[in-house]
């Protein structure tokens, strides 16, 4: 038995009070006895009697000490004298709220720090127990059960349902999403789930009330879930686009985990009932979640369709998080991470057909004398860049599309030998990095003879391959990418910078050269200079 707890509890001691006379000094009686006659030879022989109830068998002699436990029996005296006095303490607080109760004993301010959802909640669970303890008519207690019951119920509903306005409405966090906030804000348990739960009867048709609870923490997690997928989507166009891959990534394992735990809670709170009504309740919770899942896909792949070759890293970075030896064979979200794996094999050809189109535009008027870097170029060192950082979702999406596949508008002719599979990640990337910068070679090639004066051409595709060449194999930005440069890729961009420099040479230095090869008899100036 738990009594309801009263903090800082004294003896009452009524200075106007009659003192008792004997013992080692006085000892006064409560205030509301005090007025009674008092006679302390019959109340020293009553003390035995009311031994077993208040006290506890501590004398050999089967009788109590004077002063001590004459204490004691003040202190349960008292007690039980209050109860009236905390029933109603409790009650004025769940009816007229804190300001009813903070000017009593029992409520002092500091104790309402905590909250008002929290105190009201500790309320009605001390009124429960004083209640359930309290010796009187069987129907009162009922009424006063199901009154204050009710009545705290309401207050805890209204507050639990501002709290989730407040928290679904304003503007949205700055702070990652971290999941044990999650666990922390939803309950462990919740009584709709077990209420009226009919578990012990053979209908396997879950009950209105599972159904109404299920739903209502389905419609709450994804209030959890739903800010911090819209922040990952809002911050994408201003972050590093393989940051914010992982950032969703690690949203939808939140989302996941989120499922998890509401599946256990689910099987923990309905032990007894048949795999049909917990695989009919999981399906009501997943339907909101499994909704905001979808919408913010949506979002996303609008916003890397905007610009894909720029954007698919952010796809890419999502499948790094969700593929690996222990996500190869099961994934939970199959039709999203399809639909992204898609969206990643569409790229590859893309930016291979954006490289060779540049080739194809026609010369701004002005350009013509331009040697500086062409803007693909600089896409095409960054975009390999970042393959490394990615390499594994890249390559598992290169072995699906296929070995040459991303050559658009290209006849692929069929090789004897075996198809890359499983192991040939290394390769693939190989090939399709070599597949790049020959690419980006011969646009240069192309535009350099077609679109520039014949005294820019040598100079301008001298400056982008020894760009090229010095951003992939001299000096990557990222070490790995090393790694993944084939020796034919070394060689051609060795090749043709050795070509472009001899042209450069040729074109820009040939006059001098004749000039100082002529023969010396045909002119003075020049028999000096051969001089």
């Amino acid at each position: 038995m738990t009594l309801p707890f009263v903090p800082d509890a004294e003896p009452f001691q009524d200075k106007a009070a009659a003192p008792i006379k004997g013992g080692a000094g006085p000892h006064y009686l409560p205030p509301h006895v005090s007025s009674l006659p008092f006679n302390p030879s019959r109340f020293r022989d009553a003390l035995p009697f009311s031994h077993k109830s208040p006290l506890s068998d501590e004398a050999s002699d089967g009788r109590l000490t004077q002063i001590p436990d004459i204490e004691n029996a003040f202190l349960k005296i008292d007690e039980v004298a209050s109860n009236q006095e905390e029933i109603a303490a409790e009650e004025a607080l769940i009816l007229h709220g804190q300001a009813s109760a903070i000017h009593l004993p029992r409520y002092p301010a500091h104790r309402f720090a905590t909250g008002p959802a929290t105190h009201l909640s500790r309320g009605l669970e001390c009124l429960n127990a004083s209640i359930a303890f309290k010796s009187s008519d069987r129907d009162s207690l009922d009424t006063a059960r199901l009154r204050v019951v009710q009545t705290g119920a309401k207050k805890l509903t209204q507050l639990f349902t501002k709290l989730v306005s407040e928290a679904s409405t304003g503007s949205t966090p700055s702070s990652k999403f971290q999941h044990r906030d999650l666990c922390c804000t939803l309950p462990s348990s919740d009584p709709s789930y077990t209420a009226a739960a009919g578990s012990v009867h053979a209908h396997p048709a879950p009950c209105p009330h599972r159904i109404q609870g299920v739903r209502r923490r389905g419609t709450w997690s994804r209030k959890c879930l739903e800010a911090q997928g819209k922040r990952v989507i809002d911050r994408a166009d201003t972050v590093d686009s393989i940051v914010a891959g992982k950032d969703f990534g690690r949203w939808v394992e939140s989302l996941l985990s989120v499922a998890d735990e509401e599946y256990k809670y689910i099987k923990e709170l309905t032990p007894l009932s048949s795999p049909d009504v917990v695989a009919s309740s999981y399906n009501t919770l997943l339907n909101p979640i499994l909704s905001l899942f979808s919408t913010t896909l949506t979002s996303l792949l609008a916003f890397i369709k905007r610009s894909l070759h720029k954007y698919a890293f952010f796809a890419l970075g999502h499948l790094l998080t969700r593929r690996g030896s222990e996500n190869a064979k099961a994934n939970e979200l199959k039709d999203g991470l399809s639909t992204l794996r898609g969206v990643c094999l569409r790229s590859f050809p893309e930016f291979l057909a954006d490289i060779k189109m540049a080739s194809l535009q026609k010369a701004v008027p002005g350009m013509e004398t331009s040697v500086s870097v062409a803007d693909f170029v600089i896409s095409a060192v960054k975009y390999m860049d970042r393959l490394p950082e990615v390499h594994s979702a890249a390559a598992a999406a290169l072995l699906q599309l296929g070995d040459g596949n991303w050559k658009m508008g290209e006849g692929v002719a069929v090789s004897a030998e075996p198809k890359l599979g499983d192991g040939d990640e290394q390769v693939i990337l190989e090939h399709f990095i070599y597949d790049v910068v020959t690419t980006a070679i011969t646009s240069l090639t192309t535009i350099s003879r077609s679109q520039r004066r014949p005294a820019h051409d040598s100079m301008y595709l001298l400056n982008n391959i020894s760009y090229l060449r010095h951003n992939t194999v001299l000096e990557p930005a990222h070490e790995a990418l090393l790694d993944f440069l084939s020796k034919p890729t070394q060689d051609a961009l060795n090749s043709n910078f050795r070509t472009a420099k001899a042209a450069y040479f040729d074109t820009n230095f040939s006059p001098l050269l004749l000039t100082l090869t002529d023969d010396a008899g045909r002119s003075g100036k020049s028999g000096a200079k051969a001089r």
